[in-house]
């Protein structure tokens, strides 16, 4: 028989703390509809939008607010691979792997220098076409990169401590 102690704070269903478990289902869940929609989204990249690089080019689209029309191809495949990589690691999360734990912290490591880097990125995006909007509109953009802003710092934050409470010592004793 199983003494109270050994129990305490587990899921008896998964064999491990119900953290792990809440986890792994939210990154199933996530994990599973951005996979479906990045495959969607590749396939149509790769036929319908096939020459998006050189409509880009054609009509002058530059810089930042060209790149994602010049490279659709890169992006939609690094977002299958991303969003199947995180799908994966919550499969493993839920049967307690330790290549999945792993994972899951490299995936989350990913989403924290997205989240960074989606920043920096809106802020030169925006910056970039500021120039061209009417004055009395911009401050519904500046509101819009201020609000991207505090979404990219949040999801960075939550990423980022989810990979450390992933790397701590009594999580790690979960995984086999």
């Amino acid at each position: 028989m199983e003494s109270p102690e050994r129990g305490k704070g587990r899921d008896s269903s998964a064999g491990g703390t119900s953290f792990i478990t809440a986890v792994s289902w939210v990154f199933l869940i996530l994990g599973g509809m951005a996979t479906l929609g990045s495959a969607l989204q590749t396939v149509l990249v790769l036929t319908v939008f096939s020459d998006a690089p050189e409509i880009a080019s054609e009509v002058g689209l530059e810089g930042m607010r060209g790149f994602a029309f010049q490279h659709p191809r890169t992006i939609a495949l690094s977002a299958l691979a991303f969003s199947g990589s995180t799908f994966l690691a919550a499969i493993g999360l839920l049967r307690r792997r330790e290549w999945a734990r792993r994972l899951m912290v490299i995936v989350l490591g990913l989403g924290v220098a997205y989240a960074v880097g989606s920043a920096v990125f809106q802020w030169m995006y925006f910056k970039d076409v500021m120039s061209q909007i009417p004055p009395e509109a911009r401050s519904f953009y500046i509101h819009t990169r201020n609000g991207a802003l505090v979404v990219a710092t949040v999801i960075g934050g939550v990423a980022a401590w989810l990979a450390m409470k992933l790397s701590s010592a009594q999580i790690r004793a979960e995984f086999r």
